[in-house]
């Protein structure tokens, strides 16, 4: 699996969202007598800091004969959840599997990415859990019930959010989210991930995979371009609504002549310019 190189560069700027364990993200808030940045030394002071915080190394300390602590900004862990959407959907059973085959790939290449070797990625997948296809994955996927329905199943993606850096791979047809929870998607990213045919649709006799058999002859230009500008009206209209709900958004789109199943360079520059919209904020 290739390493999204600039993806993992961008994280490596992130600060630490974890309170423990030690890593190599910078925190928020200073500490006292700590591993990290040194901002300093600052006077004791009884009830605001430790008698262990004092620095018995302190050139503060000869210099004026007060106790000293060092101000430190702690190095900490990073914490990373990816989400995979694996709902069922009425696509072409052919499309259906390509691109869970693509959000399992991107979920590794996250993976893999992850700048430190303390940091942690929590995987998740949105799937019936007693289906073949939630037998099939790891044993460290914990699962989201796509049977419990939309609402409930946006609901627990919410609420996972709030915990920090989250990437959500889907194609987001059927995931829709509530806009007034904007503070609970301030570190998500997500990744929209389709097939080549619903972002363009290729001249030729394909099914369209609306029910009934429905096809449509697509020899003819203006039919081919009436339905691409339709599928990208409605395209715009999903990133829009992501942007619009506090996500910063990716736009991927499988490569069957890629070794990845996806463009390495656009996907990785992609992703990086995300999640540098969310450290920005």
């Amino acid at each position: 699996m290739s390493i999204l190189e600039q993806t993992q560069y961008t994280m490596g700027d992130l600060t630490s969202n974890r309170q423990r364990e030690f890593g190599g993200h910078t925190g928020v808030a200073p500490r006292f007598n700590l591993r990290g940045t040194h901002l300093g030394e600052v006077p004791f002071t009884p009830g605001k800091h430790q008698i262990k915080d004092i620095n018995l190394f302190s050139l503060a300390e000869e210099a004026t004969g007060i106790p000293h602590v060092q101000m430190v900004l702690p190095n900490r862990a990073l914490s990373i959840q990816v989400i995979e959407d694996r709902t069922p959907s009425d696509d072409d059973p052919r499309i259906s599997t390509i691109k869970q085959r693509l959000a399992g790939v991107l979920h590794d290449a996250i993976t893999e990415s992850k700048p430190g070797m303390t940091d942690r990625v929590r995987h998740f997948v949105i799937v019936d859990p007693v289906s073949e296809a939630a037998h099939q994955l790891d044993y460290d996927v914990e699962f989201i019930d796509s049977t419990k329905g939309l609402e409930a199943v946006s609901k627990s993606v919410t609420d996972l959010c709030v915990n920090g850096l989250t990437f959500i791979i889907s194609d987001f047809n059927r995931l829709k989210f509530n806009h007034s929870n904007k503070s609970a998607f301030e570190a998500t990213v997500a990744i929209k991930a389709n097939h080549p045919a619903e972002i363009a649709i290729p001249q030729g006799l394909v099914s369209l995979g609306l029910g009934n058999g429905r096809e449509a002859n697509l020899r003819k230009p203006k039919e081919v371009a009436r339905l691409n500008s339709s599928l990208m009206a409605y395209n715009q209209r999903v990133v829009d609504g992501l942007r619009f709900a506090g996500m910063a958004v990716a736009e991927v789109v499988f490569d069957a002549s890629s070794h990845d199943g996806f463009d390495i360079f656009d996907t990785d520059h992609a992703i990086a310019t995300a999640i540098q919209q969310v450290s920005n904020r």
